[in-house]
C-alpha cells in the first residue's frame, strides 16, 4: 500500500513527503485514538464498577438507614415502655403501701379483738365461777331454808302441844279454884 503511493508520488517529492508525514501523523493519530479508546473502556469499566459499588453503598446506606430508624422507634418505644412501666410501678407500690397500711390496721384490730375476746373469756370463766358459787349458796341457803322450815313445823307443833297443855291446865287450875272455893265456904259454914 505504502510502495504504491511512493512510485505514484515519486515524480512529486513534496507531496510525498506531505503524503507520509500525514500518514505517519495518523499512524500516531490511530494509536492515540486505541489508546484513548483502551484508557475509555478501562474507565467505563471503572465507571461501571464505581456505579456498582455506588449502587451497593446506596443499598446498604438505605439498609443502615432502615435499621437505625427501626433501631430508634425501638429505642422510643422501649424508652415510652420504661416510662410507662415506671409509671405502673410507682402505681403498684402506691397499692402496696396501701396494702401493707390496711393490713398493719387490721393486724392492730385483730390484736384488740384478740386481747378483747381473752379478756371476755376472763370474765366469763369469772361469771362461771361466780354463778356457780352463787349456785352452791343457793343450795346451801335452801338447804337451811328446809331445815328451818322443819324447825318450824316443829315449833309450830310445839307451841301448839303447848297451847292445848297450858288450855288444860288453865282448865284444872280453874276446876282447883272452883273446888277450893267450895271448899272454903263449905268450911265456913
Amino acid at each position: 500500500s505504502s510502495f504504491g503511493w511512493q512510485h505514484i508520488l515519486l515524480p512529486f517529492p513534496d507531496a510525498r513527503d506531505k503524503l507520509l508525514a500525514e500518514a505517519t501523523a495518523l499512524r500516531s493519530d490511530r494509536r492515540q485514538l486505541q489508546e484513548l479508546r483502551t484508557s475509555n473502556q478501562s474507565l467505563q469499566d471503572e465507571n461501571d464498577l464505581a456505579e456498582v459499588e455506588l449502587t451497593t453503598h446506596a443499598q446498604r446506606a438505605a439498609s443502615l438507614q432502615a435499621a437505625y430508624d427501626r433501631a430508634k422507634g425501638e429505642l422510643e418505644r422501649s424508652q415510652a415502655s420504661g416510662r410507662s412501666m415506671e409509671e405502673q410501678l410507682a402505681e403498684l407500690q402506691a397499692r402496696l403501701k396501701t396494702a401493707l397500711d390496711r393490713a398493719e390496721l387490721l393486724e392492730r384490730q385483730r390484736a384488740e379483738l384478740r386481747q378483747q375476746a381473752e379478756e371476755a373469756q376472763q370474765e366469763d370463766e369469772k361469771l362461771q365461777r361466780d354463778l356457780g358459787n352463787e349456785r352452791s349458796l343457793r343450795e346451801q341457803l335452801n338447804d337451811q331454808l328446809q331445815l328451818l322450815t322443819a324447825e318450824a313445823d316443829r315449833a309450830e307443833h310445839g307451841a301448839q302441844t303447848a297451847s292445848e297443855l297450858l288450855a288444860e291446865s288453865d282448865s284444872r287450875r280453874e276446876d282447883l279454884e272452883r273446888r277450893l272455893e267450895a271448899a272454903q265456904t263449905a268450911a265456913e259454914a
